[in-house]
C-alpha cells in the first residue's frame, strides 16, 4: 500500500515537507516536518495519518472548530475558539503576547454575528483566499466600516492559523484588507479647555476631576478609573494599572505593557483631587479608588457617570451633543489634547512618548492635532512687514 503522503525537500528549507493525500486524489499544501531526516520526516507524517489529523479537513467545517457550546440561559449555540482558557489564548499568553479577557470575549462574538453566519458550512479543505475575500466584499456591500471588516478577517486569520497547525487547511489563503477611512477624531482647542474648567460642573465633582486629569495628563478613561488614592502623591500621578468592567475589574500593569506610567500634575489639579480625597468616604479603606463609587467601596465610578458629566458640561461652554458629535469629540479626545499641547510646548517627541506610553513616535505624530496657530500668524506678520 503507498504512503497517504508525499514527502518534499526544498533547497531553501532545512526540514523535510509532507503533502497529504486527500480522497480526491489531491494532495495539502506541503507542511513542513521539523524533521532534517527523511526517515523521521516519514515517520511525522504517518503520525499525524494515523492520529486523523488529515482526514479531518475533508469533513471538518469552519464551524466546527469554533467549539460551539449552548448557552444555558438562551439555549443558543455560542463560540467559545477564543475563551481565555482555551488552547488560542493560553498560547499567546504563554509567549508574552499582549492580550485582555475583554478581547476574548469581542473576538468569539465576532464569531457568532459574521463568521459563522457566513463561512460556518464551509468545508476547511475548500477554504481559500476567493472565499475571505468574498466576505469582505459582502461585508463592505452592506456597509460596514473598514475597522469592522478587518476585525472579522482578523478573527479569521486567527482560525486559519490554528487550522494550519493542525494539519486542516488546503490552501494557502491570503487575507487581503478592507481599505479605513476613520473619522479623524475631534480636539478641543486649549482656549476651550480652560473655558470648561472655569465653569461651574454638577454637584458630583468625580466626573470634573477625572476631566482634569485627562487634560493634565493624557490618561485613558480606565487609566483614570484604576488610579488608586496610593497612586497620588502632590505633584504627580501614577498609573499602576487599568479598570475595565468587561475584562473583570481591575488589571495591573499600563495597556501598552508597561508596569507603571508616571506623569507630573500642576497644583491647581492636586487641589482639586485632594478636596475629592477628602470626600471620598471609603477612604479609610486600604487600596482605594481615587475616582470612587458612591455606592461600593471595591470600585470606581462608572464609565458613563465620567462621560455623561463631561458632555453636559460641553454644552455649558456651546458645544451641544450634535456639534460634539460632529466634530468627533470624545472622553478620549483629552489624550489627543495632552499630546497636541506637548508638541506645541516643544517638549522632545521621547519625553511625550515617556509621559503618554506611545511605543512609537508615528503614534505620537498621530496624536498631534493643530489648533493652535500664533506661531504661524506671527510668522505671517513677520513676512508681510517686510513686503
Amino acid at each position: 500500500m503507498p504512503a497517504p503522503f508525499k514527502i518534499i525537500k526544498r533547497k531553501d528549507r532545512p526540514y523535510f515537507l509532507a503533502a497529504y493525500l486527500l480522497p480526491d486524489g489531491t494532495y495539502t499544501a506541503a507542511r513542513s516536518t521539523g524533521e532534517t531526516s527523511r526517515r523521521k520526516a516519514e515517520a511525522v507524517a504517518w503520525k499525524h495519518v494515523l492520529n486523523g489529523k488529515v482526514s479531518a479537513s475533508t469533513i471538518a467545517t469552519v464551524a466546527d472548530i469554533c467549539k460551539l457550546k449552548k448557552d444555558p440561559d438562551t439555549g443558543k449555540e455560542k463560540s467559545h475558539f477564543f475563551d481565555w482558557e482555551n488552547e488560542w489564548a493560553l498560547n499567546r499568553r504563554s509567549a508574552g503576547k499582549r492580550l485582555s479577557k475583554h478581547h476574548c470575549k469581542h473576538n468569539n462574538s465576532l464569531l457568532d454575528t459574521h463568521v459563522i453566519p457566513m463561512i460556518g458550512k464551509v468545508k476547511l479543505s475548500d477554504l481559500d483566499t476567493v472565499t475571505v475575500r468574498n466576505v469582505r466584499n459582502n461585508m463592505f456591500k452592506k456597509g460596514y466600516a473598514g475597522q469592522t471588516i478587518n476585525h472579522v478577517l482578523g478573527v479569521i486569520k486567527h482560525l486559519i492559523e490554528w487550522a494550519d497547525d493542525h494539519h486542516l487547511i488546503r490552501h494557502h489563503v491570503r487575507i487581503e484588507r478592507a481599505a479605513i477611512k476613520n473619522k479623524a477624531r475631534g480636539v478641543l482647542t486649549q482656549a476651550e479647555v480652560k473655558k470648561l474648567f472655569a465653569e461651574k460642573w454638577s454637584k458630583d465633582p468625580r466626573p470634573f476631576v477625572a476631566s482634569m486629569i485627562a487634560a493634565a495628563t493624557g490618561f485613558r478613561l480606565g487609566e483614570i478609573q484604576g488610579l488608586r488614592i496610593a497612586d497620588y502623591e502632590r505633584g504627580r500621578l501614577t498609573v499602576r494599572g487599568v479598570w475595565s468592567d468587561s475584562d473583570g475589574g481591575y488589571r495591573p500593569g499600563t495597556k501598552n505593557g508597561q508596569e507603571s506610567r508616571s506623569v507630573p500634575i500642576p497644583p491647581a489639579v492636586c487641589d482639586e483631587i485632594e478636596k475629592l480625597i477628602a470626600a471620598n468616604p471609603w477612604s479609610k479603606f486600604p487600596g482605594q479608588y481615587l475616582i470612587y463609587s458612591l455606592h461600593d467601596a471595591g470600585r470606581p465610578i462608572g464609565d458613563k457617570a465620567i462621560t455623561g458629566g463631561y458632555y453636559k458640561a460641553l454644552k455649558l461652554i456651546g458645544i451641544t451633543e450634535d456639534i460634539r458629535k460632529q466634530r468627533n469629540i470624545t472622553f478620549h479626545s483629552f489624550r489627543h489634547f495632552f499630546n497636541s499641547m506637548l508638541i506645541e510646548s516643544r517638549v522632545p517627541v521621547e519625553k511625550i512618548q515617556q509621559l503618554t506610553g506611545h511605543l512609537s513616535a508615528a503614534m505620537t505624530a498621530h496624536y498631534y492635532h493643530a489648533t493652535e496657530f500664533d506661531d504661524v500668524a506671527e510668522a505671517q506678520e513677520r513676512l508681510f512687514k517686510v513686503v
